[in-house]
């Protein structure tokens, strides 16, 4: 993940403006974190899933549950503990999509 942080209170700011939907906070967040999220996607997606789900539609699941407020209910001290929660939840959405998968 390429955005670091000053300090805790620069990491804070920015989290909660994340939190409120900023468009350019939000961009800046799928720029940082989409490709390791995407990494924990595509290892956690079954290959018959694979074929079923494109791995960025499950991406985008995860996206918008962050989008309706999935961060409110956590608190994170650091970049670190945030990166744990995304993997996670993208590791959650990956496992719906494996069972969305076998259930057609």
């Amino acid at each position: 993940m390429a955005h670091s942080f000053v300090n805790p209170a620069a990491f804070h700011t920015w989290l909660e403006r994340l939190r409120v939907n900023d468009p350019e906070t939000f961009r800046q967040f799928a720029e940082d974190y989409g490709p390791y999220m995407m990494g924990v996607i595509r290892r956690s997606l079954h290959a018959d899933t694979r074929l079923f789900e494109v791995t960025l539609d499950v991406l985008q699941r995860a996206y918008l549950k962050l989008a309706l407020g999935a961060l409110m209910d956590y608190d994170f001290d650091c970049p670190e503990d945030l990166k744990a929660f995304l993997t996670r939840l993208a590791e959650f959405e990956a496992r719906q999509a494996n069972r969305r998968a076998q259930g057609r």
